[in-house]
């Protein structure tokens, strides 16, 4: 046998094995005779990741392709998708743009509420001294849990501050976590303006204060822009609760 046939050999018999595997695994049809708990873990396993899912990811915000696989994959796939999972909204400012504005598409769409409440556990992560994109994002995924109280979107919704450094530091500096007390005083500031201001909002009650009347003739009556100046006070409000906690003699 030359030295070429030599080389080759090993590459006809894995092309070989192949082949035969992709023939072998459509005709597998003993799956549906196995005890519906071996089933189940085999598909949670299928569908589980070790990682947190980051949502600025297209890719991540539906169901991976193995939930085609079958009606059962589709129907608990899906289920164990969203309950077994850690899902993650990154910082924006670590964002690519395009990503970023994916993210934004994603949270503002109507379909997000009922895919956020079949999650079990999303985590936010919050910029230290508040970071205003950052604080945006927040406040659109907390409009999907407006029938809840506080209590509630707790089990699911966990604040991850971040102190952050200038971007010009950042090769330097790693950028840490925040010590677990301040963690928590954030986390309250930010529930405290959740079931005032954040809920009025999500529910359409919300109340706007017109700087002058200027401003309320500009805007007053169009539910966009009286939408965003609502949107903006919210985040005044919410920046100047975590700052009095980022900075509490001031």
């Amino acid at each position: 046998m030359s030295q070429t046939e030599l080389l080759i050999m090993p590459i006809l018999k894995h092309s070989a094995s192949s082949a035969t595997l992709q023939q072998q695994v459509p005709s597998f049809s003993a799956f549906h005779k196995l005890p519906t708990e071996l089933q189940i873990l085999i598909c949670k396993n299928a569908v589980t990741r070790t990682e947190p899912i980051d949502l600025s990811k297209r890719v991540n915000q539906r169901p991976p392709e193995v939930t085609h696989v079958s009606k059962f994959f589709y129907t608990e796939g899906t289920k164990l998708y969203y309950r077994e999972n850690t899902f993650l909204l990154p910082l924006p400012s670590r964002l690519a743009r395009e990503e970023n504005l994916h993210l934004d598409q994603w949270l503002c769409n109507s379909t997000t509420t009922e895919i956020c409440k079949k999650m079990s556990k999303i985590v936010v992560q919050v910029s230290l001294p508040p970071d205003r994109s950052s604080l945006a994002n927040l406040i659109l995924l907390a409009t999907h849990f407006q029938n809840e109280s506080s209590e509630e979107a707790k089990k699911t919704i966990k604040l991850q501050p971040f102190i952050t450094v200038p971007a010009e530091m950042e090769a330097i500096l790693p950028v840490p976590t925040v010590a677990t007390e301040l963690e928590t005083h954030v986390s309250e500031a930010f529930w405290r303006v959740f079931d005032g201001s954040l809920q009025d909002f999500a529910k359409g009650s919300y109340k706007i204060d017109w700087v002058d009347e200027e401003e309320m003739e500009m805007n007053a009556g169009v539910p966009l822009l009286e939408r965003s100046v609502a949107l903006g006070r919210i985040c005044e409000e919410l920046w100047l609760a975590i700052m009095n906690v980022w900075h509490p003699d001031s």
